[in-house]
């Protein structure tokens, strides 16, 4: 009897290509661009429905590349995209692994960022 019900739930389940989801790849890497690798996603979703997604842009698939942190804004929970732009980088030199952090009681997002695995830093945005 179990399995029988296991088989009509199997049956049942929802086809992910028809799912009410939609994809979009918000950071690329193009065979003319100026990114060989895009690595370590950060998204964070902002109670007034802004999405920021940031990630490490890198020149050479390697840890060693020089990387900047690039930011897509998404005023609408998602639904549409501003174009993408640098937030750190621009210097030789590893800029890596973002961190997002919304703080409610002040209403500021905090952004972690590494450098040449030494050093740590710290922004912030009281506008999203």
């Amino acid at each position: 009897m179990l399995a029988l019900s296991l088989t009509s739930l199997a049956v049942a389940a929802p086809d992910p290509e028809k799912a009410m989801v939609e994809k979009e790849n918000l950071f690329e890497v193009t065979p003319d661009g100026p990114y060989r690798s895009i690595r370590i996603p950060c998204l964070i979703a902002l109670p007034d429905d802004t999405v920021l997604a940031f990630t490490s842009a890198r020149s050479a698939v390697s840890d060693w590349a020089n990387i900047r942190l690039l930011l897509r804004r998404s005023p609408d929970g998602g639904r549409t995209w501003e174009p993408q732009r640098t937030v750190v980088g621009g210097s030789p030199g590893v800029t890596d692994k973002p961190l997002a952090i919304w703080d409610g009681l002040r209403g500021i997002v905090h952004v972690l960022y590494q450098t040449d695995y030494a050093r740590i830093y710290h922004l912030q945005s009281a506008d999203g």
